[in-house]
């Protein structure tokens, strides 16, 4: 996603020629960002970790959500992100959380779906934006790594934190800073050549 996102903000910010990204390698980048956090979520969910656990989790995605929506609104207003990948992480991790602790509530949720579908594809906003990602099909990309967690799991070894995990656990901040750090290296670029 940072090597997608240079040239993207090298393209949109710069006018820099954008290399042309073969679709199917973007959606390999997509499945791989989007399911590696099911799978991620899976991994939490099988420690017995507590409910607040989640909801503190649920509360950073709200978070860095609602902190994207805003900023892009003020930065590109014709082009805000309102329903983004963080968007959806958060809206998968959420529906996860009511299924695992309030499934009277995740019924209420998916009769809401049911009786207004336009919801799923975000449709009731019309507007152009910078990052898309309904439900359909990306829901799936988190599910899929989520559900099979329980198969694969027998062919992990889960050990105790390592190296990987302390560089994995900051990552929704990297995704959040990284944009800035390349547009401050490409805008000292720009200006030095």
């Amino acid at each position: 996603m940072i090597s997608y996102h240079y040239f993207f903000i090298d393209s949109f910010l710069f006018g820099a020629k954008m290399w042309d990204f073969n679709s199917y390698l973007l959606e390999l980048i997509r499945f791989l960002f989007i399911g590696i956090s099911g799978f991620a979520l899976a991994l939490s969910y099988s420690k017995l970790k507590t409910e607040s656990y989640f909801r503190y989790r649920l509360f950073k995605l709200l978070f860095a959500s609602v902190l994207i929506s805003v900023v892009s609104w003020f930065l590109f207003p014709d082009y805000f992100i309102y329903f983004g990948i963080i968007h959806l992480i958060f809206a998968a991790n959420l529906l996860v959380y009511l299924f695992k602790f309030f499934k009277v509530y995740l019924f209420l949720v998916t009769f809401i779906l049911i009786i207004f579908p336009e919801i799923l594809h975000v449709n009731f906003i019309r507007l152009s934006t910078l990052d898309y990602f309904p439900f359909f099909p990306y829901l799936f990309y988190f599910l899929v790594p989520f559900l099979s967690f329980k198969f694969t799991k027998k062919f992990l070894t889960l050990k105790k934190p390592n190296y990987i995990s302390y560089i994995v656990k900051p990552s929704l901040i990297i995704y959040l800073l990284h944009p800035i750090v390349i547009f401050i290296y490409l805008h000292l670029y720009y200006k030095l050549i």
